[in-house]
């Protein structure tokens, strides 16, 4: 499980008894404290990777919602309360 930065805040209920069942391991880091050239690197690597299969849409982002500049607000208020499941995409004209 990887996980990349921590916009609902850094306090999460974690079963450990699940993440052992399944064998998993928890990786999580933050691209803030990189330079702008190491950010660069990455997003070369995650092209290379898996580029095709972003253009192919075999996999793709989840987007919860899209909305107009205009909806800012609402948008804003929804990340806030914790009620998104994905991004959200605001639309300029």
């Amino acid at each position: 499980m990887v996980f990349v930065a921590a916009p609902s805040g850094p306090w999460v209920d974690l079963s450990i008894y699940d993440l052992t069942a399944k064998r998993l391991q928890l990786l999580g880091t933050t691209l803030r404290a990189r330079t702008p050239r190491e950010k660069s690197l990455l997003k070369d690597a995650l092209l290379a990777q898996f580029g095709e299969a972003f253009s192919t849409g075999t996999i793709a982002p989840v987007i919860d919602a899209v909305a107009p500049m205009s909806e800012f607000e609402t948008l804003h208020q929804r990340m806030l309360s914790n009620a998104n499941v994905g991004k959200l995409v605001l639309t300029v004209p």
